[in-house]
């Protein structure tokens, strides 16, 4: 994992590190969300993803992408945000909330949005860097994000934003 960002320890003591990953096989220098699974002892639980990583590819629209939270709904399934970029910031480009769902297994949840992924653009203009930087589950299983957009190159107008998703 190249930057990992976020951590959750599971209920049966297996630890979660989500953040941004280089797509495997490599394509056209792609970042997605990567999680890798550690067992309780700190060696990588292989049985989760593949060899013990799950990635979530946002593809050539979104080839910058990252995780910045993650949380786990109550059937156990894992939810990673953060954001779905694509590319860097001064090159003036609009980024999303970006969301994917895995199963306890490490496989995309394709019953959650599009293939197990989400994006949404919650402001529009030529140069917005919209991202999440947390999450939340409600007790009725929806995710509730919370996350930052920065207006214009200067990072001088910027809203933090919240947006509701349902579980499904």
């Amino acid at each position: 994992m190249a930057t990992p960002t976020a951590l959750v320890l599971q209920s049966n003591g297996k630890i979660l590190v989500a953040g941004s990953i280089a797509v495997v096989p490599p394509a056209a220098n792609r970042v997605g969300f990567g999680i890798v699974r550690y067992n309780a002892t700190g060696t990588l639980d292989t049985t989760f993803g593949t060899g013990g990583v799950a990635i979530a590819d946002f593809g050539t629209s979104a080839a910058l992408s990252g995780a910045f939270a993650l949380a786990i709904q109550a059937n156990g399934e894992i939810v990673a945000a953060g954001v779905a970029a694509a590319g860097p910031f001064f090159n003036g480009f609009s980024s999303a909330f970006g969301l994917a769902r895995f199963t306890t297994a490490g496989a995309l949840d394709t019953s959650f949005g599009s293939g197990g992924l989400v994006m949404t653009a919650v402001e529009s203009g030529s140069v917005v860097y919209s991202y999440v930087a947390g999450i939340a589950m409600q007790s009725d299983g929806n995710i509730v994000a919370a996350g930052s957009t920065i207006v214009e190159e200067g990072f001088d107008h910027g809203s933090r934003q919240v947006a509701r998703y349902l579980a499904q």
